[in-house]
């Protein structure tokens, strides 16, 4: 599938998956759901459509590991040429016979991506 690169306003983005997702952070005791970001951030020319499904699937996978509640929190850091989309969460975490294979799959991408 090709990228479709398009000027994206982040805030907006977050807003629109923080609506969609609240039914789902409700149910699983997710007490904070929170974001923050830089004041005037400029919109990034990133393909909305992936990041929309990355962030989406970031935030389901947090709230299923919190089954007893937890917290969720995204940041955006302006880094001058580019942004950074932090999401941390205070599920369990990735078991340890699993994140040798969770930093693969991070790190695997194709040349001149």
């Amino acid at each position: 599938m090709p990228w479709r690169l398009d000027n994206t306003d982040l805030v907006k983005l977050i807003e629109k998956l923080l609506r969609l997702t609240h039914p789902e952070a409700e149910r699983s005791r997710a007490f904070a759901c929170g974001w923050c970001c830089p004041n005037n951030l400029s919109p990034a020319n990133l393909d909305p459509g992936r990041i929309e499904q990355l962030l989406l699937n970031l935030l389901l996978n947090a709230f299923a590991a919190m089954p007893k509640g937890g917290s969720v929190t995204i940041e955006i850091r302006d880094l001058s040429d580019s942004v950074a989309i932090d999401v941390a969460d205070t599920g369990s975490g990735i078991p340890a016979d699993l994140q040798g294979l969770a930093r693969s799959l991070l790190h695997h991408g194709r040349h001149g991506d």
